[in-house]
């Protein structure tokens, strides 16, 4: 739990969205999604997630609701222990 609360926080940091622009783009963290550890799948799930709220936010001007998004975040981490 308290790997899962780590890496949510650094998946929100500049250094952690810097990090999934990169993937966005096309530079990998792995070859391929099998490659990918547990936690670098967490990461990018997690990443993700913070991306699109930050995009919502700046496309609307104002903080958007991202609850049903975090929790189809959670449940697939959940699912992966």
């Amino acid at each position: 739990m308290e790997r899962e609360k780590a890496i949510s926080e650094f998946a929100q940091t500049q250094a952690g969205q810097e990090i999934i622009h990169l993937d966005y783009l096309g530079y990998k963290l792995a070859g391929n999604q099998k490659e990918l550890t547990p936690n670098q799948v967490k990461f990018l799930l997690l990443g993700y997630s913070e991306m699109h709220r930050q995009q919502k936010e700046a496309n609307t001007g104002q903080e958007s609701s991202t609850g049903q998004e975090a929790n189809m975040v959670k449940d697939l981490i959940s699912r992966g222990d």
